[in-house]
């Protein structure tokens, strides 16, 4: 990474001439960066402004029931998950439909679980990122 965009060093050493009388800044050994350090500074908890980036998009909305006849609609309203089972309704069409929807269910709990996840993992980088935009800026 360039100066530009890791801040430069974040302990740069200082020496000064007392002939010349002035200042001169070096960069010596590889160490710390400023946005390693702004890394290592960041809040623990992520602000709410802040979204991570995720691999895969969010599943959007849940299976529609539009091939299902009446009856089968009908049957669904009361389908109650902890009473019956996919094994237990009277149309295959159905049991389709329930099992699709149960997967969507889980494919949208494991993605917020690794969307929170991902956002603590992202967070310290994208704070050090910020800090050096405004210290740009």
């Amino acid at each position: 990474m360039s100066a530009a965009q890791d801040g430069g060093p974040a302990f740069p050493y200082v020496t000064a001439s007392e002939a010349v009388r002035e200042v001169t800044t070096h960069e010596g050994e590889p160490g710390m960066t400023l946005r390693d350090y702004f890394i290592a500074h960041a809040p623990t908890e992520p602000q709410p402004w802040f979204r991570p980036k995720m691999p895969h998009p969010h599943p959007v909305a849940p299976p529609q029931p539009s091939d299902l006849t009446d009856e089968e609609r009908h049957d669904l309203e009361g389908y109650r998950e902890d009473m019956l089972g996919v094994g237990d309704v009277r149309s295959s069409r159905l049991a389709a439909y329930l099992r699709e929807m149960e997967s969507w269910k889980t494919w949208g709990r494991a993605w917020r679980q690794d969307e929170a996840k991902q956002a603590y993992i992202q967070w310290p980088a994208a704070w050090a990122d910020e800090m050096l935009k405004a210290r740009a800026a």
